[in-house]
């Protein structure tokens, strides 16, 4: 059973489909097309609660006539006076998804403010090449999110606006991608790039081998769950970062943001490859692990080719395990793609630094990115890999399967923890104070 509200705040009964509906010189006869006149009435006025409750005294199958024919007009009235709390309960938002499926994809703006209203987030403008949302779009969303708990994109307080971008540097037809962005003292957007026929053709999920849980995924709905999932992150208090990354499914990821990490990075590489460079007389080592440094921190490996070059006397460096980390683990080359790891550990760069940000690099075990992941994009950052076990767990599965079932097939013992902590999120929220920031609706035009 649903512990959701099962009524909307109006009291209606059996008997209010036909009350008051009596015929009258200015009201047709007959009780459903009177019932049409009063609920486009009400969407015309500006009433869209109203409205709500009169479609509410009737059925599913009376409450999709009625969509279609109220007509245009009073269906954009409606959208645009939509109150946001229509999503909280079960007959409302039942009610929501029969009104935005009945409006003619002719009438995208209304389908706009439907959507807005629905999910809380505000279709806007964001930086770069911009394109709108085109009907296939945004159905197509309504059907993901609505398979989300509730609360984690209506009531997420870390997320506000949903913006389409056009990928220029991508000339793969069949990607999509997303981004999760955020300033620190307010709520973020989520920026998605895709091709229109990416829809119906399922895309690729790349970075994604057979075998793997998300392998074959619709990419279009694999990316729009994942971006939901860093906003779930970010409201409860990202776990990603505190819990999930210390644990041996993850592969006790390490983080390095700043020139100290970095040289504690690269000291330790060139100490558990015990290789060639390792081998170096202690200023030569020095030197190449002062180049490593500059080269992590300005992204830019010409630092640390120049110190080898000048190291070549001493050995062949370049089969050192640490020469491939360097030279093959900038995020431009998708290196969390890469097999090759250093005394058991993936050492690489996750993002290069932009917009003030530095450069973050990280490492993890390889026994939890050869047996424990849903993805090999999962294995990028930290938040990354949060996000693709999100996108895992709340992949849709058969009638009679476990939810999270592709989730709990690697990662068992993180299965669990997201059946606690994130499908029951207001729980575990409790322990995140920005979890508390109120609820900001989105402005209707």
């Amino acid at each position: 059973m649903s512990a959701e509200p099962a009524t909307s705040t109006a009291a209606v009964g059996k008997t209010t489909l036909t009350a008051g509906l009596a015929s009258t010189p200015h009201e047709p006869a007959d009780p459903r097309a009177a019932l049409v006149a009063k609920v486009k009435k009400a969407a015309l006025d500006g009433h869209a609660q109203k409205a709500i409750d009169l479609m509410l005294t009737t059925d599913a199958a009376a409450q999709t006539a009625i969509a279609r024919e109220i007509g245009a007009e009073a269906r954009h009235s409606f959208a645009r006076h939509m109150p946001t709390d229509v999503g909280d309960a079960r007959p409302t938002r039942d009610l929501a998804r029969i009104l935005f499926d009945h409006t003619p994809s002719s009438e995208r703006a209304t389908l706009e403010l439907f959507f807005e209203a629905r999910f809380r987030l505000q279709l806007a403008s964001g930086p770069g090449p911009m394109e709108t949302f085109n009907v296939t779009g945004l159905r197509q969303l309504w059907l993901d999110f609505e398979q989300l708990p509730p609360g984690h994109v209506a009531h997420n307080w870390a997320v506000a606006t949903l913006d389409r971008y056009r990928d220029t540097n991508d000339k793969n037809r069949n990607h999509a991608h997303g981004a999760f962005r955020y300033a620190d003292d307010g709520p973020g957007s989520i920026d998605l790039s895709y091709r229109n026929s990416i829809i119906e053709d399922g895309g690729t999920t790349d970075h994604d081998r057979p075998g793997d849980p998300l392998h074959g995924v619709n990419r279009f709905d694999e990316v729009a769950r994942h971006e939901i999932g860093h906003a779930v992150d970010r409201e409860l208090g990202l776990p990603s970062f505190k819990i999930l990354r210390h644990t041996d499914e993850a592969g006790h990821w390490h983080l390095y943001h700043n020139r100290a990490q970095y040289r504690e990075a690269a000291e330790e590489m060139v100490a558990h490859s015990n290789g060639p460079i390792h081998r170096l007389p202690p200023s030569e080592r020095t030197h190449v692990i002062d180049a490593m440094v500059m080269s992590m921190e300005n992204c830019d490996t010409s630092y640390f080719l120049r110190a080898i070059d000048h190291a070549h006397e001493h050995g062949d460096v370049k089969s050192d395990a640490v020469y491939h980390a360097m030279i093959k683990s900038l995020a431009v080359n998708s290196p969390w793609l890469d097999t090759k790891a250093i005394d058991g550990r993936h050492y690489h760069q996750a993002y290069a630094g932009t917009d003030g940000f530095a450069t973050q690099w990280v490492s993890y075990r390889e026994e939890a990115w050869k047996n424990h992941r849903v993805s090999e994009y999962q294995f990028r950052a930290a938040q990354e890999w949060f996000a693709e076990a999100y996108s895992a767990f709340y992949t849709p599965v058969e009638d009679g399967q476990e939810k999270g079932i592709r989730l709990k097939e690697k990662l068992p013992e993180t299965h669990k923890w997201f059946v606690a902590h994130v499908d029951n999120k207001h729980a575990f929220a409790k322990q995140s104070k920005a979890a508390h920031k109120k609820d900001k609706a989105p402005k209707k035009p």
